[in-house]
């Protein structure tokens, strides 16, 4: 497993338009895959590889990334969970409370 959610917040302000991205646990290679829930309509967040060329030559996991864009005013909240069978607990799981300004 590569990286970690050390470096992204818990609560975070961005201006319309405004994309940000933070590099997130990766462990593909044992099944774990993020989980994204979006509640609320001002931002779109996605997750997938940090760097498309950096891809490992036969094994392993790709470094992984948050992707944040704030759409309109307003708040979000972003609940990710990483897990590997459906309906078992999540190896890890962080909030991110958003609020966009105009």
């Amino acid at each position: 497993m590569t990286g970690s959610l050390s470096e992204v917040p818990n609560d975070l302000t961005l201006h319309v338009g405004q994309s940000i991205s933070y590099p997130i646990t990766s462990a593909g290679s044992v099944g774990y895959v993020w989980r994204l829930t979006v509640q609320g309509s001002a931002v779109a967040a996605r997750t997938g590889p940090m760097n498309e060329t950096n891809r490992p030559a036969h094994t392993g996991s790709l470094q992984q990334a948050l992707f944040i864009i704030a759409i309109c005013p307003g708040e979000a909240v972003i609940d990710m969970r990483l897990t590997r069978v459906p309906g078992q607990p999540p190896r890890e799981t962080h909030r991110i409370e958003v609020k966009v300004i105009g």
